[in-house]
């Protein structure tokens, strides 16, 4: 049975030594690619061609395509309104993206007040004019750890 087995083996082995000897003297010649690159044909256009005029559907002749061109720019924004929208979504978005930087803010109040003579005021202050101001700068920065101001910026550009 091994000896069966060992032969059928044998022949195997030869026809893959016999294949692989027919592709080492095959020939590769013209087997490359024939596809040719062509130069796209540009049509010539006539330069007695109308310009198009801007109603240019109604020289179809349908009313039904009149009133959805009509409903159509009805429903839609001229270049300014779209613009304005534009500006607006830009500066929603950029105010909900400034939560998420650091924040400055101040105040200054200068303060001039004259003392009665006459009050509750004792000397040297009675009968005196007096200034006090007063600067306050603070700082700020909330970071964002649970995604709030993230979620806030998604909100606005969405």
């Amino acid at each position: 049975m091994t000896r069966l087995a060992s032969v059928a083996s044998g022949g195997r082995l030869a026809a893959l030594v016999a294949a692989c000897l027919l592709a080492a003297c095959a020939s590769m010649d013209g087997i490359g690619p024939q596809a040719q690159l062509h130069a796209p044909v540009v049509p010539d256009v006539a330069a007695d061609v109308a310009p198009l005029q801007p109603q240019w559907w109604r020289e179809f002749g349908d009313a039904r395509l009149d009133a959805l061109v009509a409903q159509a720019l009805q429903g839609n924004p001229n270049l300014g309104v779209a613009q304005a929208r534009l500006r607006r979504a830009l500066a929603i978005s950029q105010a909900a993206n400034a939560a998420t930087l650091p924040q400055l803010s101040g105040a200054l109040d200068l303060t001039r007040q004259r003392y009665t003579e006459n009050g509750a005021v004792p000397p040297p202050l009675a009968g005196s004019v007096r200034e006090t101001g007063t600067l306050q700068l603070s700082t700020s920065w909330e970071i964002d750890f649970f995604g709030r101001n993230r979620a806030a910026i998604e909100a606005a550009v969405g």
